[in-house]
């Protein structure tokens, strides 16, 4: 709010929300990693964050870092592909093409998947993520996010938008990534796959 800026307290919030995002040729979308600057919070006290629409990542920065990109390839990787596979029927041997990783080299290393890094600055050019899906998603992010700031206004007579917006937690945008990822259609991912 403009009041509040001009004040010498102020301070901005600098929350923000980092997906690592993964699918294939076929339209099968994976759950997103999400890193946050806390892995323990208040809201998710005695709750399964293997329930969560994310696989939950933390460091202090709340940056994808080589050990939280290690970590998704090896506890969120690995597991969903084994199980998406076996529902197919398939054997578990897997081709992983990877975007630039901030300049540090990984090992990732598994026997039956094989991992090839696309050229720095090369990425945006043929990726399919990149080319639409990550679009994609933030428009039907950014939809949802409006509509439940709708939904809010409709049911409380004394809607004040600053309340609104201090009340948004990160359980709330956990609800809406997950309605997010529910929106986005299996089309969508094969329609940029064909592209490349």
């Amino acid at each position: 709010m403009k009041d509040e800026a001009r004040a010498p307290t102020f301070k901005a919030q600098k929350d923000g929300v980092m997906l690592i995002m993964c699918g294939n040729a076929a339209g099968f979308m994976m759950k997103p990693g999400r890193t946050y600057k806390s892995n323990n919070l208040r809201a998710f006290k005695n709750k399964n964050k293997n329930l969560m629409p994310v696989h939950w990542m933390h460091n202090s920065k709340a940056w994808v870092t080589k050990s939280l990109i290690l970590n998704w390839f090896h506890q969120c990787f690995i597991s969903q592909v084994k199980e998406y596979l076996q529902t197919l029927c398939m054997e578990f041997k897997v081709l992983l093409v990877m975007g630039n990783t901030g300049g540090y080299s990984l090992d990732l290393n598994h026997k039956r998947v094989q991992v090839k890094f696309l050229p720095a600055n090369f990425t945006f050019l043929i990726q399919p993520i990149d080319h639409g899906v990550i679009r994609a998603f933030k428009a039907h992010y950014t939809q949802n996010s409006l509509q439940h700031l709708v939904d809010t206004m409709n049911l409380d007579e004394n809607f004040k938008l600053k309340e609104y917006w201090h009340n948004f937690m990160i359980a709330t945008c956990l609800s809406i990534i997950h309605t997010t990822l529910k929106d986005m259609v299996n089309e969508t991912l094969i329609a940029y796959w064909k592209k490349v």
